[in-house]
């Protein structure tokens, strides 16, 4: 698990779920977690990658709280 991004392994298949309510935007803490967890499914070997949003929506775009800091 990585801040923002849960990763875990089923059935030699990758699984990541974004965290960032309520509409998990695209912020840093996503996106760095979303490498890691790429990262770690490369050295997983898994057969594949899913991908899903925690919540009812899967990802909203970028992050805009963020968009003051640069």
């Amino acid at each position: 698990t990585f801040k923002m991004a849960h990763y875990f392994l089923k059935n030699s298949v990758s699984f990541v779920k974004m965290s960032n309510l309520p509409v998990n935007g695209l912020s840093l803490a996503v996106r760095d977690g979303l490498m890691k967890a790429l990262d770690q499914a490369r050295v997983d070997k898994s057969a594949g990658l899913v991908i899903f949003g925690d919540g009812k929506n899967f990802c909203a775009g970028a992050d805009i709280t963020e968009f003051a800091s640069g």
